[in-house]
């Protein structure tokens, strides 16, 4: 005895709007798996990127120490910079200070300076005496 198999038919209302709702859930679920393999690929060429990084880093301290084997030893030492912190108050008014110091150093003038001026000085008595 075969078992017959049972037809089951279902109306739909508004078949065409049904159907174009599941092309567009289609078209967002594609859409959403292209991002996401952008995002794959992008992944995959970043962690290349810091392997690679990591790398040269590794090739750069050892031709650094490479270097300094090199180099003669001597008994001079580079002075250490030393960074203060200064007080907000304090910053300001030393800003204001150093500014004031550096515009007398700013005035002196190059070669080619005093060269233009005395050009520009001798154009005017030029124009003067016309």
């Amino acid at each position: 005895m075969a078992k017959e198999e049972e037809l089951l038919f279902v109306g739909v209302k508004e078949p065409l709007e049904l159907r174009r709702t599941i092309l567009e859930s289609s078209k967002d679920v594609i859409e959403s798996l292209q991002r996401y393999e952008k995002f794959r690929a992008i992944r995959e060429e970043t962690t290349k990127n810091i392997e690679k990084l990591k790398v040269d880093v590794k090739e750069i301290s050892k031709l650094i120490s490479k270097l300094k084997s090199e180099l003669p030893t001597t008994s001079l030492r580079a002075e250490e910079m030393k960074e203060e912190i200064p007080e907000r108050g304090k910053a300001v008014k030393a800003k204001k200070a150093k500014k004031k110091e550096e515009k007398p150093q700013q005035r002196v003038l190059t070669e080619l300076e005093k060269l233009e001026a005395e050009l520009s000085d001798i154009e005017s008595k030029l124009g003067r005496i016309k």
